[in-house]
């Protein structure tokens, strides 16, 4: 077995994951909590936000899992692969940065931003 087999593994791996993570937020079975969801000052203050705010990100991550299972397939058929390659297939999972970051911009833009301190 060849080292780079690692990183798809791991792809495929972080993609279920987080797949499996976003199906309680899709379906609404998450409260509002400080550890679990998207949280923000914004949705933490009422369930009105959290439930719709929680069932976008978790479309967005579902999303994002299912892009890195089907970039990490591939890779396993082209094994072995470069370091130029597996550092390529490393940007899937760092891009759960903009991701978050766009869903926390749609809460903003959708119900306002929060001022209260």
């Amino acid at each position: 077995m060849h080292p780079s087999i690692v990183v798809p593994i791991s792809l495929i791996v972080v993609g279920l994951v987080g797949i499996g993570l976003s199906i309680p937020m899709l379906l609404n079975k998450i409260p509002r909590n400080q550890v679990y969801g998207l949280r923000t000052r914004l949705t933490l203050s009422s369930d009105e936000i959290w439930y719709p705010a929680n069932r976008f990100a978790a479309k967005l991550l579902i999303a994002w899992g299912i892009v890195n299972v089907l970039i990490a397939i591939p890779a396993l058929g082209m094994l072995p692969l470069s370091d130029t390659a597996q550092l390529i297939l490393c940007i899937p999972p760092l891009s759960i940065v903009a991701i978050c970051l766009f869903g926390v911009r749609w809460v903003n833009q959708k119900y306002g931003r929060d001022t209260s301190e």
